[in-house]
């Protein structure tokens, strides 16, 4: 019998820093996880980007979350003495008068002048891309997530079962949680886009989204911010680009599709004027919600069940903040909930 403080299910983004938080404070965990099949933490391209949308506005609740993102990210940094977050700004493509307007007003307000500015493309983009009305430049930072996941697994192996989680095994009880050989003070369910099937969450209103993205090989092509052009093109290794992404509400599988590849590599032509080789075609399911709200917190019947999860596609800066919320929850710290989970 192997017995643990927390028994996490799932080794996504959200699981990972859960689990490093917790042995920060000298918890013992085991992690069960089916090996990332189609996970968007491994798809995406780990950008926390401050500035969003047409209108150019705030990500929610960025002021709070971008300091506990770099901090924890930083931190596990210095755990495995490798890079896992760097500040790599994104230039963005403004293409007509009113966005300009808009972009101009503001670069003009206090809250937002610490992310973003207006710039001049650089000229070695000039040379590959094809020219817009004007360019703003956003303080953006990227995660490693591919490297931070696979890390972690290799540290913390002991601690791994790779396995795909089977409910009906699970036994709860008032002081503990039993899982085939596994028993644990208290269950987390990182499941990512896999919640949507969790029997003890079933009333929680997840609207998945299914996001694809090219890798792309671009010889001589060294660009030191990434691209955002109705798209993002992010640097993704030596000579390696991450093109992408969409939010498809309507899929029928997790699996990436011929469509979603030649829609991407039109729209990547339309604007490179240099040759480039796809070398490789992602996709995987976000967990989404309804209100694009995370769900963190207690199940409201069981005390020693709990969820973090529906991320949907900003999970590299959500993660930190509300692992740290939901670690409160459990201590009994934090009691700024409606049914056991956050309220808004």
């Amino acid at each position: 019998m192997n017995t643990a403080d927390y028994l996490i299910i799932g080794q996504g983004i959200a699981g990972t820093v859960l689990a490093h938080k917790l042995m920060q404070q000298n918890k013992t965990v085991i992690i069960i996880d089916n090996g990332h099949k189609h996970s968007s933490s491994i798809v995406a391209a780990g950008l926390i980007n401050p500035i969003t949308g047409r209108s150019y506005v705030k990500s929610w609740m960025i002021d709070q979350l971008l300091p506990v993102a770099i901090d924890t990210y930083k931190g596990l940094e210095e755990i495995r003495g490798i890079e896992i977050i760097e500040e790599r700004p994104v230039i963005r493509t403004i293409e007509s008068v009113k966005a300009e307007n808009i972009w101009l007003g503001r670069t003009a307000e206090p809250e937002y002048q610490a992310y973003i500015s207006e710039t001049e493309l650089p000229a070695d983009y000039l040379n590959h891309f094809v020219e817009s009305l004007s360019y703003g430049e956003i303080k953006a930072y990227q995660v490693n997530l591919k490297l931070l996941l696979e890390e972690f697994r290799t540290k913390y192996e002991d601690y791994m079962r790779l396995d795909s989680f089977d409910h009906s095994q699970l036994k709860i009880e008032s002081d503990k949680v039993i899982y085939k050989d596994i028993t644990a003070d208290k269950i987390v369910f990182c499941e990512g886009a896999h919640g949507v099937h969790n029997p003890l969450f079933e009333d929680l209103d997840f609207r998945p989204a299914k996001g694809e993205a090219i890798i792309v090989h671009i010889p001589n092509f060294k660009i030191s911010k990434n691209l955002r052009h109705r798209f993002f093109v992010v640097h993704f290794g030596k000579d390696l680009y991450w093109v992408g992404s969409n939010y498809i509400k309507d899929f029928k599988d997790d699996l990436p599709s011929a469509s979603e590849k030649e829609r991407l590599t039109e729209s990547l032509r339309s604007i490179l004027k240099t040759d480039f080789t796809i070398v490789d075609h992602l996709a995987g399911v976000r967990p989404a919600t309804k209100h694009r709200k995370p769900f963190v917190g207690r199940h409201k019947s069981h005390q020693n069940v709990f969820i973090l999860n529906g991320m949907g596609a900003k999970g590299s800066s959500l993660v930190p903040y509300f692992s740290e919320s939901l670690i409160d929850i459990m201590h009994g710290n934090l009691d700024n909930t409606e049914n056991g989970l956050l309220k808004w």
